[in-house]
Parts: C-alpha cells; sequence; structure tokens
C-alpha cells in the first residue's frame, strides 16, 4: 500500500484531510509535501487537506475553520430547506 492509498483511507466523513491526522499514521509531512507539488492534494487552508479529484462544499470547510461559526439568515433557510437560493 502505497502513501497515496493510506492517506486516501484518513479522509474524514465530509472529505477533508487534517495534518494530526497524516502524521498520527506514521506519515512524513515530505510525502504530504510531494503530493501537493504532484497535485494529488489541495492544501484548503492550514492543516486541512482535501482530493484534488473530490468535490468540496465551502461551507463544510468554514464550519471546520470557525468552529463556533452560525450560519443564519438565507443560509439557515436554506440548509433546511425552506428557500431555493442563500
Amino acid at each position: 500500500m502505497t502513501d497515496l492509498d493510506s492517506l486516501k483511507k484518513l479522509v474524514r466523513e465530509n472529505g477533508y484531510l487534517y495534518t494530526k491526522d497524516v502524521t498520527g499514521a506514521g506519515i512524513r509531512r515530505e510525502q504530504l509535501k510531494k503530493y501537493l507539488d504532484e497535485g494529488s492534494l489541495i492544501r484548503e487552508s492550514r492543516g486541512i487537506y482535501s482530493f484534488a479529484d473530490s468535490i468540496n462544499d465551502e461551507f463544510v470547510l468554514l464550519q471546520i475553520r470557525c468552529k463556533k461559526g452560525v450560519f443564519s439568515y438565507g443560509t439557515a433557510l436554506y440548509f433546511h430547506g425552506l428557500s431555493d437560493r442563500f
């Protein structure tokens, strides 16, 4: 199994990969940088990565980055199916 296969197993349900999970699995940060340089991974934010071929939601990324953030008004209505736009 390659390091890239190991990284794919570490991806969480929300589609993102975290540096702490990578280092915890024994994969070196140099490998992470290698996959970034070759385009297999995309750095979304500090310590948060996704695979280049994955579809990511910007609202999920915002929620990860701002743990105490709250979506309100039009966005909240949209998430609850009460509006067709946000």
